[in-house]
């Protein structure tokens, strides 16, 4: 049976991905730092940026395991769902973008899983 819920959030591309965007911040806190660099903020810039990615880091980590769901993971959930869609058949880039709602009788429809859950549930899209 297909996994509905995408809760494994690490891929295998993520070994990579992950330090190429690292870097990438690096590099821009790099020309941050160098923009402030005859002011007293230059010792923060770091710190601070490390500070703010600690703070996501730990509300990703109380949005997931404490609530267990949030706007973030249907965020992503609905990439996932979009992803599928169009990978499978590339006219639905068209449906996804032009449609303001989605019918039971749509094609797009099956793709997504907040629609699917809440028409078992009895519950109205939003």
């Amino acid at each position: 049976m297909e996994q509905d819920f995408a809760f494994d959030m690490l891929r295998g591309q993520d070994i990579y991905l992950a330090p190429m965007c690292l870097l990438l911040l690096f590099f821009f806190l790099r020309t941050m730092k160098k923009r402030y660099a005859a002011t007293s903020l230059e010792k923060y810039v770091f710190p601070a940026a490390g500070l703010r990615f600690l703070g996501a880091f730990v509300y990703t980590l109380v949005i997931a395991y404490y609530y267990g769901f949030g706007d973030s993971h249907n965020y992503y959930q609905g990439l996932i769902d979009m992803y599928k869609a169009v990978s499978d058949d590339n006219s639905m880039f068209l449906d996804i973008m032009t449609k303001e709602r989605v019918e039971v009788t749509d094609k797009i429809y099956t793709y997504f899983f907040l629609l699917r859950s809440l028409a078992r549930s009895g519950g109205n899209p939003p």
